[in-house]
């Protein structure tokens, strides 16, 4: 699904995917700069996250920092040519911020 750059339109079609997927919880990267600092886009993700809390779903955050990098590294090592490697680094990215989501419900 593609941001459509319109928030309150981005949480419908989420809010819309999490309901035809039965989804109780939503897992939201959350885009936190080097410094440890919320910027802009961290920002943009909370307000979406808020528009899913009003409509009733849960919502955690993973932090995504270095996930594209790792996402890349890890699909180096498949042999892929770059074309294909860009077409699979948000899907392993988002594999990857799942992971580390699951990991610290393990660790609670």
């Amino acid at each position: 699904m593609a941001a459509t750059g319109v928030l309150s339109k981005d949480a419908d079609n989420l809010h819309a995917l999490a309901k035809r997927e039965q989804a109780d919880r939503l897992v939201l990267g959350l885009p936190i700069e080097e410094d440890g600092n919320l910027g802009k886009m961290a920002r943009v993700c909370q307000t979406v996250a808020d528009h899913l809390k009003a409509k009733g779903h849960e919502v955690d955050f993973v932090d995504e920092r270095f996930s594209s990098v790792e996402a890349e590294r890890d699909l180096r090592e498949t042999n892929l040519k770059a074309s294909q490697r860009r077409k699979l680094r948000d899907g392993e990215a988002a594999r990857i911020l799942l992971e580390r989501y699951l990991e610290t419900l393990e660790k609670t």
